[in-house]
């Protein structure tokens, strides 16, 4: 009964408001601590009430932080309603295409990503500007045309877990780079597979932004031609390096484990020698991390996820993978019109999404 009321409570305001009252509880049992030990230690009477107070206030800012209130609020269930709505709009496309395997629902989704057709106004960007990480509703900020890795893998891993394919965020440490520009005397690639290799192989949100602009002046005002590549580094930043700074989508499936990276559109595998570390044909080296996993997933949800990892589960064979991705990508490209319509269907509840979700009031975050 009591439970009841709190929830109760929390749907009566919104997400900033209970922030808001967490907060002034915070401060409050922090001044009367103060105010008591500084000034009124010397009126016994006074000082045993302000305790009592200040206890109250600490105990109720606790009870705020960590009964997950803040998912019972107003704006927040609504969000999550329409969130809800447009993963299962998302899976007819899935089941329209008759997509099966965690390979083919993953390359679809990176297709539409890249392409802004899970985007309001069809415009994608790879940012932290706008991040709202709202506690199981990360992958709405894709919805907002701003987001990250641990926003990207979030949406892919909420689609495959309505599809009914098991799927959890996966906390790893992906090397550091520098990406080198060359000038080219003959035109060797577009503008448009320039940019996609910048989407598929930048995951820092500054290089990002800084390599589209040389895109934009070389390509676009100076018309030349030039080539990308990049050089692996170990990041310079010993937290990532030990906490980790990336995050990915991993399934199991018939049988099968899939270690998906819908950022940088790649898949990997588990090393034969370490069974934490992932590699493929670019990266031979990218730990798994445990804090990162358990922050994205929750303590009960990481150990059901940590119990699969154990099993080592067997991966596609690199020419299934090959075949399910290139088949997959044609398909796409010919049936463009139902992409059209079905971002069209969907562009009102992009826009529901994508306000409410502004709505809530920025918080800072050392996850990247």
């Amino acid at each position: 009964m009591e439970n009841n009321k709190f929830k109760q409570f929390c749907g009566s305001i919104d997400y900033n408001t209970y922030n808001k009252i967490q907060s002034i509880l915070g401060f409050s049992s922090v001044g009367m601590a103060l105010t008591n030990d500084l000034i009124l230690s010397q009126y016994p009477v006074l000082n045993s009430s302000v305790d009592a107070l200040a206890y109250l206030s600490i105990a109720a800012y606790l009870g705020l932080a960590w009964s997950h209130g803040k998912d019972y609020t107003r704006d927040i269930k609504q969000i999550r309603s329409l969130y809800q709505e447009f993963i299962t709009n998302y899976n007819k496309l899935n089941k329209i295409f008759d997509l099966n395997d965690p390979i083919q629902i993953h390359t679809m989704f990176n297709y539409l990503l890249y392409k802004g057709y899970l985007s309001i106004d069809k415009n994608f960007e790879f940012s932290n500007k706008e991040a709202r990480d709202i506690n199981g509703l990360y992958g709405t900020n894709v919805i907002t045309g701003k987001a990250v890795c641990r926003h990207i893998s979030a949406m892919l891993t909420d689609i495959l877990n309505n599809y009914g394919i098991e799927s959890s965020q996966l906390g790893v440490y992906s090397m550091d780079y520098s990406v080198n520009i060359n000038i080219l005397e003959q035109p060797k690639y577009t503008k448009e597979e320039l940019v996609n290799w910048v989407q598929t192989h930048i995951t820092d949100e500054q290089t990002y932004s800084i390599v589209m602009k040389f895109i934009e002046e070389l390509v676009d005002k100076r018309g030349q031609s030039i080539e990308l590549s990049t050089e692996m580094i170990e990041d310079k930043n010993i937290l990532k390096r030990k906490v980790g700074n990336h995050a990915i989508t991993f399934s199991v499936k018939d049988g099968k484990s899939y270690y998906l990276d819908p950022t940088q559109t790649r898949i990997y595998r588990v090393s034969a020698n370490d069974k934490n570390v992932l590699y493929d044909d670019e990266y031979d080296r990218v730990p798994i991390k445990l804090l990162p996993s358990i922050v994205l997933n929750g303590s009960k949800d990481y150990l059901r996820m940590r119990e699969k990892l154990s099993q080592q589960y067997p991966s596609v064979t690199r020419e299934e993978e090959k075949q399910m991705i290139e088949q997959t990508i044609t398909d796409c490209k010919n049936n463009m019109d139902i992409f059209e319509q079905f971002y069209n269907e969907n562009s009102d509840l992009y826009s529901d999404i994508s306000s409410k979700v502004l709505r809530i009031k920025k918080r800072k975050t050392i996850v990247k």
